[in-house]
């Protein structure tokens, strides 16, 4: 009788239970359906819409949680998680798994939209930058993770390589891309089937910190018609003149060497300009900034510097006179910079409305300028006052009287202690 209940009871929990097929056929179906032992709970009863909303306000590390709840979340909310990637803050171990992970599960791939994060990990990780989970299987499985690069190993014969072909070649959805710590992809030929992957990309942002001169960055610049911003590192020294007008043709933002700025904004509608300055580079060349003038829609937006000390006065002139239409100008300061002279230069941008000095130490606050001093016709002895600009509280509060259109100045303080410089 005993051995009878416990059969029946076996039975009843085990139509609880789904089978093993049926319960891969709903973690991996694209229509979840909700399991015997989960129409109790209200959450999972909620609108797919509802809870869509629910899970756009949570964090990255709330969704990883929710999605380890049930079959039911994890079904329908675990390509979320792989939609915006950005391993540049990761631990590396976390980056390995990640690869690791996409390369064995090739469905997650086409739910990625934006990337940012190395295209190989060069090598695998330290045991210390695993996981306390990742260690214990590790152990108990007594494997070895080697700690050090495959110096003698064949990058195209490497596990990692094999993972960032296998990735990058299905990832067609990625609409925002950059990758970090390479360095000759775009020139070596093993990587082709990666570029020819790229040109299939509806880009909407892209970025390029290349290193190498010979890299042929023009051919991936073709065929992105939807690409809004872009990010070229200075050693970027591709013919850019050989752009045709319908390349990029909705190009907003970049970010670019004055050089190849001058040759890629001509007829496109550049509204924002992030100048990198190459080594050495002091005043911007007249030339090239007033071929940025040839924008479609005038360039309102403009971070630069940080330049040499002794060409900070006729930098900011070139940019007011051939970039009249700045309205939010961003200036890297990092070092010393005179109180006085950006009172005389500021109001020559007629339409600015906000402005921020980065990594600035106003040259005032640390050398004193002597007061001016007048005298009335009675004789007597005054200071002007409105010469006196000792803080950047009392440059701000000039520049406004200055500049009525300004309505937000910033500065941020020089994180590194200058020589001179009180703590």
């Amino acid at each position: 009788m005993a051995m009878f209940k416990a059969r029946t009871l076996l039975a009843q929990f085990s139509n609880l239970i789904p089978s093993r097929a049926t319960a891969a056929e709903a973690r991996h179906s694209t229509r979840p359906r909700l399991l015997v032992y989960q129409k109790s709970s209200k959450l999972v009863q909620l609108p797919e819409e509802m809870l869509l909303t629910i899970v756009d306000d949570l964090s990255s590390t709330d969704r990883a949680h929710l999605v380890q709840t049930c079959r039911y979340f994890r079904c329908l909310f675990e390509g979320i998680l792989y939609h915006h990637l950005d391993t540049n803050e990761w631990r590396y171990g976390r980056t390995y798994r990640l690869h690791r992970t996409l390369s064995e599960r090739l469905d997650l791939i086409s739910f990625m939209t934006s990337y940012r994060g190395p295209l190989m990990v060069y090598s695998p990780p330290k045991p210390t930058e695993l996981g306390a989970f990742e260690r214990l299987k590790l152990r108990l499985q007594k494997k070895h993770v080697p700690s050090i690069r495959w110096a003698n190993t064949p990058v195209t014969e490497t596990e990692t390589f094999r993972w960032a072909i296998s990735i990058f070649t299905r990832a067609v959805n990625i609409q925002e891309l950059e990758f970090t710590n390479c360095s000759d992809w775009a020139s070596d030929p093993i990587w082709e089937p990666v570029k020819a992957t790229i040109s299939k990309m509806s880009l909407t942002r892209f970025s390029l910190p290349i290193v190498t001169e010979s890299a042929d960055v023009v051919s991936l610049l073709r065929g992105q018609p939807e690409l809004e911003h872009l990010e070229l590192s200075a050693r970027v020294t591709g013919r850019f003149e050989d752009l045709q007008e319908t390349d990029i043709p909705k190009l907003k933002s970049l970010k670019a060497t004055l050089r190849n700025a001058a040759a890629i904004v001509p007829g496109r509608p550049v509204e924002e300009f992030r100048h990198m300055l190459e080594a050495g580079e002091g005043a911007p060349d007249e030339q090239l900034l007033r071929k940025l003038s040839l924008s479609t829609v005038p360039i309102t937006k403009v971070t630069t510097g940080p330049w040499r000390y002794d060409s900070v006065q006729s930098s900011l002139q070139v940019l007011a006179h051939h970039l009249p239409e700045i309205q939010h100008l961003t200036l890297t300061v990092d070092g010393f910079i005179s109180g006085q002279l950006l009172l005389a230069e500021i109001p020559l941008f007629r339409s600015l409305r906000s402005v921020k000095f980065l990594d600035a130490v106003l040259l005032e606050e640390r050398y004193a300028a002597p007061p001016i001093y007048w005298v009335n016709d009675e004789g007597n002895v005054f200071v002007r006052q409105d010469t006196i600009i000792n803080s950047w509280d009392a440059l701000l509060e000039r520049l406004k009287e200055k500049c009525p259109s300004l309505v937000d100045l910033k500065y941020t303080p020089r994180r590194r202690r200058l020589w001179g410089q009180s703590v």
